[in-house]
């Protein structure tokens, strides 16, 4: 029933009144209007008057695509992350499309507890590793054994959204437990998680130096001089290597996953030599389209840096094929 605030009491309720209030329906008899309502025997103690109807209705924004200068932008977070999984979104793609998230998606797995145990104030304990955009990264000793503790930058402005990022960097390293060439996850609360130490870093081998560097530098005029000691056979095995790892999250068999940032330095050995697939905060669990059988493309906005494919330069529609 609708609650008419401009009413002075019950008794005012009268059948002709609800006709001139609600002709459409002035055949249906009134509507029983109660003055209080029975939370059943909990006593609800009322913060303000409900003297006002709230509407309720579908917001346009449910399944509004991620750009960067998008308008409302609190509108739309806010239904995010208060997003209902039964919930079909509507996504701005041609045609009508049904694409609803994995029954997984919103899943989380905090153990805030362990994270309470740790002595983070034993400098022998800890020690600076390096850093992301974000994320400043500690190797931290634990029985004996190392670890990685990443953890949000004190430097860099706290968001919602990077909340959601390490919550996803969690989830899919749970997902993808089993898989022997992605980094095993031991913990995750708030802004930090803790993973299994890589101790060694590919790109620094590949890419000798910064990385950059001048064209009359390269020396190969005549033929091609590569820039590192490696094989062709060592190459061809770190190719696949990589393949491998990118499959176990394009083959996951719950969804396919994006890494969304596939680049060398992603790419670490453990201490047995196992080359692992790293960082997952920018990950997209892909939606899928009941209604067609496929899975829903999105878009990231305007692409940064130097490891983007052309689709996310020109800020297309994207899908696993980026990587």
């Amino acid at each position: 029933y609708k609650q008419l605030s401009h009413m002075k009491s019950i008794d005012s309720f009268t059948h002709s009144s609800f006709q001139r209030q609600f002709p459409a329906i002035s055949s249906l008899e009134p509507l029983a209007i109660h003055p209080t309502t029975d939370y059943g025997g909990l006593i609800i103690e009322k913060l303000q008057p409900f003297d006002k109807e709230r509407k309720i209705r579908e917001s346009y924004w449910e399944g509004y695509t991620y750009r960067k200068t998008r308008p409302r932008k609190e509108r739309a977070q806010e239904n995010y992350y208060a997003y209902d999984d039964d919930f079909v979104r509507q996504v701005n793609l041609p045609g009508v499309r049904a694409c609803r998230r994995t029954s997984w998606h919103k899943m989380n797995f905090p153990n805030c507890n362990n994270f309470h145990d740790i002595n983070f104030l034993r400098e022998e304990n800890m020690k600076y590793l390096g850093h992301g955009y974000y994320r400043d990264v500690f190797g931290i000793r634990i029985l004996k054994e190392t670890v990685v503790f990443k953890t949000h930058s004190l430097y860099m402005r706290y968001k919602h959204e990077r909340l959601e990022q390490v919550r996803i960097d969690a989830l899919v390293m749970e997902r993808l437990t089993s898989a022997p060439n992605i980094v095993d996850i031991y913990g995750f609360c708030g802004f930090s998680v803790l993973t299994e130490a890589l101790t060694v870093e590919l790109q620094e081998k590949i890419v000798p130096g910064s990385g950059y560097i001048e064209q009359s530098d390269l020396h190969d005029e005549k033929e091609l001089k590569p820039q590192n000691s490696y094989t062709g056979k060592e190459k061809l095995e770190m190719a696949l290597e990589m393949a491998e790892a990118i499959a176990s999250l394009h083959g996951f068999k719950d969804g396919v996953i994006v890494h969304d940032d596939i680049q060398l330095c992603q790419f670490l050995r453990n201490k047995a030599g196992v080359m692992k697939l790293n960082d997952f905060n920018r990950a997209e669990i892909m939606l899928f389209d009941e209604k067609k059988g496929e899975y829903c493309r999105y878009k990231n906005g305007a692409a940064y840096g130097n490891y983007r494919s052309p689709e996310e330069f020109s800020d297309s529609l994207l899908n696993e094929k980026i990587e």
